[in-house]
Order: structure tokens, then C-alpha cells, then sequence
């Protein structure tokens, strides 16, 4: 049996006057997970390269997932591909981009290198 192993080292970094900048779509618990086949469709269709593009990205490359506001009655989350980038309330956004501002907060930073089967 191979085991699985997580990285030993994690980057801290404080996050302030920040903006999630991407593309949603919501997700409910126990339904078929639409989330890998939505990255691979964003990718092919040119909305990762279009976030790539904006400016002032904290992350440089990085491309992110978010998981959000959850309804317990419903159970469905909004699920969120895209990019940090520092505060700018004024940029336009084309659809279907979103914005959401982020609080200050201590990020921990780190990279599954092998992991279980179908992990994303």
C-alpha cells in the first residue's frame, strides 16, 4: 500500500485590502461534483487566461478555489475558480466575473504533491 504523503512546509502570509476575482457555480452536498469538469471547461474556453491577465494578482500564476456561502436548507455552496488581486472597487468586470472582497486574514500557503485518487 503506497502512502500518501502532505508537504512538512507551509507558508504564512497576511492577506489585507484583497478581492477575489473569478467564475461560480453552485454545488450541492451528495450531488454529482461538477467542480473538475467546470475547471477543465473554464481553461478550454479562455476564462483562466482572461483572470490570468488582470492585473495587481497577489499570487502570482495561481489560480485559486473557494468555497462559500453555504445554505443548510438547501445544502448547496457556491464554488469559485479565480485569482487574488489587491482591492480596486472601480475595475469593470465583463460577465460572468464576480467579485468578492476578502477580510484580512492569516493564509497558510502549501501544495499536495500525492494525495488520495480523484483528490482536486
Amino acid at each position: 500500500m503506497k502512502k500518501n504523503t502532505l508537504p512538512r512546509q507551509v507558508e504564512f502570509r497576511e492577506l489585507k485590502n484583497s478581492t477575489f476575482v473569478g467564475v461560480s457555480l453552485k454545488q450541492r452536498i451528495g450531488a454529482r461534483n461538477n467542480v473538475p469538469s467546470e475547471w477543465v471547461k473554464r481553461k478550454a474556453d479562455g476564462t483562466m487566461a482572461s483572470l490570468l491577465a488582470l492585473p495587481n494578482r497577489i499570487f502570482g500564476e495561481a489560480l485559486l478555489g473557494w468555497m462559500g456561502n453555504f445554505v443548510a436548507s438547501t445544502k448547496e455552496f457556491e464554488y469559485c475558480m479565480g485569482v487574488v488581486v489587491t482591492q480596486s472597487r472601480g475595475d469593470h468586470l465583463p460577465p460572468p466575473f464576480k467579485r468578492m472582497t476578502l477580510p484580512d486574514c492569516l493564509l497558510a500557503i502549501g501544495t499536495i504533491s500525492t494525495g488520495p485518487q480523484g483528490a482536486h
